[in-house]
């Protein structure tokens, strides 16, 4: 049977047969049904698993501090360890240069007038704010794709009965195929409370939580690397710990 949202409805049904379309209905317009729980479920999964990395160009507008993050990322969830890349465009060091994350409230201590700073070529920061990343120093140039973002998708939602979880199109994710049917425990823990039953419910989402975290180890555990650190991805601390390394 297909784990496409309508086999999960099979499952669903067959996990807590008590529950009947009465009470929780595969679709519907006007009440909580298997659909949105099981979307829920899946976005839930992402969440913690981390498992739809994704990348993203966008557009550098020049004399522009400040972009929406949903405008530009629909699907943006949080960003990755590999953050934000500018394309300097200067004729002599035209390249790439990954920016250093920060936060309003340093940038604030440490260059308290870096919101009114002339525009630059040479972006050092990016921050994120809620739905809002922004740099220091302005970018002055405008360059078409000059940002690279880095970042974790939340899951697309499925509509039709012949979609899949995660990807919410007729694709299924490979990667993820696995676990699909966890969503079904979700959905029990879900049905459980709206039955009253709020210890089973309670238990059987922690249920869903730990296998997500395992899941989460499953999913970024690369075997290939394991020999091989420099090819991981690395962190601030590693790229200071080099820069200080005897020549």
């Amino acid at each position: 049977m297909a784990n496409n949202l309508g086999g999960l409805f099979l499952w669903c049904n067959a996990k807590v047969p008590e529950v009947d379309d009465n009470i929780i209905p595969s679709v519907s317009s006007s009440l909580l049904d298997k659909k949105t729980i099981l979307n829920e479920g899946a976005k839930e999964f992402v969440r913690i698993a981390r498992c739809l990395p994704k990348e993203k160009k966008i557009n550098c507008s020049a004399n522009t501090q400040s972009y929406s993050i949903s405008s530009n990322i629909p699907d943006f969830m949080e960003m990755r360890e590999e953050g934000v890349w500018h394309y300097r465009t200067a004729s002599n060091t035209a390249t790439w240069q990954r920016l250093v994350p920060t936060s309003q409230r340093e940038l604030d201590d440490k260059f308290p007038t870096w919101r009114t700073q002339s525009a630059s070529d040479q972006v050092r920061n990016y921050y994120q704010d809620g739905d809002v990343m922004g740099f220091f120093y302005t970018p002055s140039t405008a360059v078409t794709n000059g940002l690279w973002i880095y970042y974790y998708a939340t899951s697309s939602d499925m509509s039709s009965t012949s979609h899949y979880p995660f990807t919410g199109t007729t694709t299924q994710d490979p990667r993820l195929a696995a676990y699909e049917t966890l969503l079904v425990d979700y959905y029990e823990a879900k049905a459980l409370d709206i039955m009253g039953y709020k210890d089973d419910a309670s238990n059987k989402l922690k249920i869903f939580y730990d296998k997500c975290t395992v899941a989460k180890s499953q999913l970024q555990s690369r075997r290939d690397l394991v020999q091989n650190a420099n090819a991981r991805p690395k962190t601030f601390l590693s790229y200071a710990r080099n820069s200080f390394k005897r020549r």
